[in-house]
């Protein structure tokens, strides 16, 4: 399913003509009627903007396109289930109460399992519409109630949520129009994490002239195959950019590709001194990275770190998804509590997925 929550709604009974690429449509009308009477003229504004509104509550079925024979089973003796159903491709849930939506939603999530449903949302009374730099209009929603189509349910029954979406606003009434998304928000956040699982990671550091000699096969024999990574760089980066007549010229038998910034060598060209008898210029031989779980005894630089799989929690955010992965020179024990700061995707107060920036500083 889409996970950038797009909701698809039908707006009925209401024809009015705007184009969603320009914010003030100007003047409809002006001609003369039949009877001689002007005809009024109607300024009408069209646009993107935030909206305010709140979860009403969730349908009573869920929607998934995928569900393996031991979660069906599973899904079929629960108490909340009414019954499962496939068509068209995909399996639906009906459940005996609404109110267990979010309930079973939590336990497919558990299993990997992405759901839908449909919600009905409570729209805020008015809505702004920013037509020009220092000039807003503010429309008022005739009708504040608006089905929500397809929408994974996170936000709780009654809490708020900010839709994104195309309005018109004509005569100071408000109308949603098109496409509207629950949009994601990026927001650097600290949080609590729990330590269950752990690994030591050892990292050398291959200089260029060596970068051929690492013999990866035989490393994944020796440390297994699932513990061996190797990032091999081929990079010679210059000190000064090439003009497009030296990146012409310099174009050598060796050389893969090249631009003003740098050339990428063949895998297995190690001359460095013919490199810088031939550019002139200083320049920095990129190294290599292998990475390998485990103690290991290996002749070049070594670097350790410690991965660390992870159980977030807090107090002040609700959590979608509190599993994670930790990478840190500093070690610490199983069970314990760490603080980390996290680049978090949220809507609202809850976080749909967090990504390990660093230790926190507090």
């Amino acid at each position: 399913m889409d996970k950038t929550l797009f909701i698809k709604i039908a707006v009925v009974g209401v024809v009015l003509l705007f184009m969603f690429e320009i914010v003030s449509l100007g003047f409809l009308g002006g001609n003369q009627n039949s009877g001689g009477g002007e005809i009024p003229q109607v300024t009408q504004y069209a646009g993107l903007v935030q909206a305010g509104a709140y979860i009403d509550y969730y349908e009573r079925f869920l929607y998934a396109v995928e569900i393996d024979a031991e979660t069906l089973g599973e899904l079929k003796q629960m108490n909340e289930v009414e019954g499962v159903e496939f068509a068209d491709g995909s399996y639906k849930i009906d459940l005996k109460q609404r109110e267990d939506v979010q309930k079973i939603y939590n336990y497919l999530k558990s299993k990997g399992i992405d759901s839908v449903t449909n919600a009905k949302a409570i729209l805020d009374p008015s809505v702004t519409l920013q037509i020009s730099a220092d000039e807003s209009i503010t429309g008022s929603f005739p009708n504040r109630k608006i089905k929500l189509e397809l929408i994974q349910p996170i936000v709780p029954p009654g809490n708020n949520i900010t839709l994104q979406m195309q309005v018109v606003i004509q005569n100071g009434d408000a109308y949603p129009a098109g496409e509207i998304k629950i949009p994601l928000i990026s927001k650097n956040i600290e949080l609590n994490a729990v330590i269950f699982e752990k690994e030591k990671l050892e990292s050398y550091i291959i200089p260029w002239e060596n970068r051929d000699e690492i013999n990866i096969e035989e490393l994944q024999e020796q440390y297994g195959e699932e513990n061996v990574s190797y990032e091999r760089n081929n990079a010679v980066i210059f000190s000064k950019p090439l003009t497009p007549m030296e990146q012409l010229e310099k174009k050598f038998d060796y050389v893969v590709f090249i631009n003003e910034e740098m050339i990428v060598v063949e895998e297995d060209y190690v001359d460095s001194e013919k490199i810088m008898s031939d550019f002139d210029q200083n320049l920095t031989f990129s190294e290599s990275n292998l990475i390998i779980s485990g103690e290991s005894s290996f002749e070049f630089e070594k670097e350790i770190e410690y991965e660390y799989l992870v159980e977030f929690n807090s107090n002040e955010y609700t959590l979608l998804d509190n599993k994670g992965t930790v990478i840190s020179p500093e070690e610490f024990e199983l069970n314990q509590t760490i603080k980390v700061d996290v680049q978090a995707s949220m809507i609202e107060e809850t976080v749909v997925e967090a990504n390990y920036l660093a230790l926190a500083s507090s």
